[in-house]
């Protein structure tokens, strides 16, 4: 397996202008909260892992967007410290996201969901010029990217640093999660910023150190056909992805045959 390099070499940080971040500045219809782990989120008593379910109702005001050419090391530090517990715009008011795994869970089967993991063990490593296609649990996939894309031992990656990876789902899932986060050309991993962007535009934004780090989203509304992944480090990094995480309610057709097979199964106990 191997990757293509860009023309430039990376560089100390010093010498280089390096990870364009991008920060979404807004307030809170209650202020801003210091003690929580997401200011972001002012208006619910529950946990900060949570509290993540949004409305853009918290941004009464419209928000700047700032984008940082960064060369030191102490910016970079403050703008992983302000986006570490992550944020999210566009149509957050039905999307429920956090990154802890556990509240994604419980957030999907209390939703009557069943998850199904990818853990990419069957896709054989190396370069997929064309994109890599798989399932699980009935729903197709299919990875792609400018350049193509690369898998070694379960991760999928771009092949190219600084290249968007776009994954697309067939049928819709209501809810997607994963392990994300940006490595080098020799596949460590290294801290970066992730920008995760679904099929209906919600746009999620926080920083990732390596594949324990978990994002995950979950519809009330229309199910998630697609999901893009850009990074932003400080050198040439790559959008990389350990596990995809698919949250699916069953139709309500499936569900009447479910519980119809229930009921022959158990005439046929009684006769028997």
């Amino acid at each position: 397996a191997h990757r293509t390099y860009e023309a430039t070499p990376v560089r100390d940080l010093g010498n280089m202008a390096s990870a364009i971040l991008v920060l979404v500045f807004g307030e809170s219809d209650q202020g801003m909260n210091p003690a929580s782990a997401d200011p972001w989120v002012t208006n619910s008593a529950a946990p900060p892992a949570l509290c993540l379910k949004c409305s853009c109702s918290l941004f009464p005001v419209p928000y700047f967007i700032g984008v940082l050419l960064m060369s030191s090391r102490a910016l970079i530090a403050s703008v992983i410290a302000l986006t570490s517990a992550g944020y999210a715009t566009a149509d957050v008011s039905s999307i429920f996201y956090t990154v802890d795994a556990a509240a994604w869970t419980a957030y999907s089967t209390n939703a009557g969901a069943s998850i199904s993991t990818e853990n990419f063990s069957t896709v054989s490593n190396g370069f997929y010029g064309s994109g890599i296609a798989g399932s699980i649990s009935g729903i197709s996939w299919t990875a792609n990217a400018i350049g193509g894309v690369t898998a070694s031992t379960g991760l999928v990656s771009t092949s190219n640093g600084s290249t968007t990876l776009s994954f697309a789902f067939a049928p819709g899932v209501n809810g997607i999660a994963g392990n994300i986060y940006g490595t080098d050309a020799k596949w460590v991993a290294v801290p970066a910023v992730i920008t995760v962007t679904l099929s209906d535009s919600t746009t999620y934004v926080g920083f990732s150190n390596g594949p324990s780090d978990f994002i995950g989203f979950y519809s009330t509304a229309s199910t998630i056909s697609s999901l893009s992944i850009a990074v932003a480090g400080t050198g040439v990094t790559y959008a990389t992805v350990d596990n995809l995480y698919f949250a699916s309610v069953p139709a309500p057709g499936a569900v009447a045959l479910i519980g119809l097979a229930g009921v022959v199964a158990r005439r046929r106990e009684r006769r028997a």
